[in-house]
């Protein structure tokens, strides 16, 4: 039992140097009669009240005390010590850590956790701020080159180097807007092409129906051969109109 409490002891005592608490005992004066003072001489001695003295019934205890000639409270952590494993218990060893000093802990920890949370809201403004110049910026540089499409412009600036998703979107409206330029050049092409074969029949009916109306043509072999010719140009317009409507129908669809 001497060598239990010793070793209790000198924990005790090795956590009294290192941290700065207190380390008493409690219990009965006279645990061993005749061994007192080669048991428990070296600590401190704590005599509470009876309410105090439940916490060595077998089970380690926390409560609050003011030590004797003080007048500051402390915290106290009693684990008891009996004589044998299932023995009676003979009394108790107390670290005691004074009450500003677990206030002066908690608000060291409170002034981490501030800092903490001031550096992550930094973090998270760097990363917000990282991240609206990585997508924002890009999906608007998209939004202005679909307005610039739309007025007509087949060439639009596009975000360079976009990333992810954004850059295939990228590439599909770059290769989106070259083929509206092909359609369109195209369609001017074609129209190109309608009005030149449109022009040559009307040229043609322009040319014979006046020459017949001022009478340079009066004989009556050659007005016929002038209408008749009239009349295949007039029959190939119409072709020509019908191809251009069929053509617009099948758009439609």
């Amino acid at each position: 039992s001497q060598t239990l409490i010793r070793a209790r002891y000198e924990q005790a005592l090795a956590r009294e140097q290192a941290t700065g608490d207190r380390i008493y005992f409690m219990g009965p004066r006279n645990s061993f009669p005749g061994q007192a003072q080669a048991i428990h001489g070296p600590l401190r001695r704590l005599n509470l009240p009876k309410s105090k003295l439940d916490c060595i019934s077998g089970e380690s205890g926390t409560f609050q005390f003011v030590p004797p000639g003080e007048h500051r409270t402390w915290y106290g952590v009693a684990n008891p010590v009996a004589l044998s494993k299932h023995g009676t218990t003979i009394g108790a060893i107390v670290v005691a850590t004074q009450k500003t000093s677990v206030s002066s802990r908690i608000n060291a920890l409170l002034e981490r956790l501030a800092l903490a949370g001031v550096l992550g809201l930094l973090v998270a403004g760097a990363l917000a701020w990282y991240l609206s110049r990585r997508i924002v910026r890009p999906v608007l540089q998209l939004s202005d080159a679909a307005d610039a499409v739309a007025r007509g412009d087949r060439d639009p600036t596009l975000p360079p180097n976009a990333p992810g998703e954004l850059g295939h979107l990228t590439e599909r409206f770059s290769e989106m807007a070259t083929r509206l330029g092909e359609v369109e050049e195209m369609e001017r092409n074609f129209l190109m092409s309608v009005s030149h074969e449109l022009r040559t029949p009307l040229t043609a009916i322009r040319g014979h129906v006046a020459a017949i109306a001022e009478g340079v043509i009066d004989e009556p072999e050659l007005v016929h051969a002038s209408l008749e010719t009239v009349q295949a140009a007039a029959q190939r317009l119409e072709r020509l109109v019908g191809d251009i409507l069929d053509l617009a129908q099948l758009a439609t669809h």
